[in-house]
């Protein structure tokens, strides 16, 4: 069986939405550790992850400016990656020192709050090869750029309009299937 996988973050954990290529099912699990998802059975062949992978030691990550010019006003959704050296710190004052004394920036509070998931992520990538072999950094807006003819969608995420747009281009990648 050929599986492929989406995961994005969630307050429990992860959402994990599964798509069998053999027989078109669609399906999701919400998975507390992303090393559940290391010991899938069978592995997914792809799994599209919406968190930095690969961080930079200092600079921005050229898939992110691609991202944020392709999207154009709302490229701003696209955060820059945070540096390797980020991972380390403890607090968000520590962060922003590490930034600084490498970057002369500090980091935003949103990157700070995706840290443990980065964090989570990066233990995975590197702690499991084969799994890292599959594994595709990806960006829902982007996704849905390329789902409504290369243009952003005009209204954003948490509006009621937003949701129902991205529900439409999701619910018709479903019918596929």
């Amino acid at each position: 069986m050929g599986l492929i996988c989406g995961v994005d973050e969630c307050r429990a954990g992860w959402i994990a939405v599964f798509k069998d290529l053999d027989a078109g099912n669609v399906f999701w699990e919400v998975l507390t550790s992303l090393v559940q998802l290391a010991s899938t059975n069978p592995a997914p062949q792809v799994i599209a992850v919406d968190i930095p992978i690969g961080l930079p030691d200092r600079g921005l990550q050229d898939c992110d400016l691609e991202a944020r010019k392709k999207l154009g006003r709302i490229g701003c959704c696209v955060f820059p990656a945070p540096i390797r050296d980020i991972l380390s710190a403890s607090s968000y004052n520590e962060a922003c020192q590490i930034r600084f004394r490498i970057e002369g920036e500090k980091i935003s509070k949103q990157t700070w709050g995706i840290i443990p998931k980065v964090r989570e992520v990066d233990a995975l990538l590197r702690q499991n090869p084969q799994v890292a072999s599959g594994v595709r950094e990806v960006h829902p807006e982007v996704s849905f750029f390329y789902m409504n003819r290369h243009s952003p969608l005009p209204d954003g995420k948490k509006t009621g309009a937003g949701q129902a747009q991205r529900f439409t281009f999701c619910s018709q990648i479903s019918a596929l299937s």
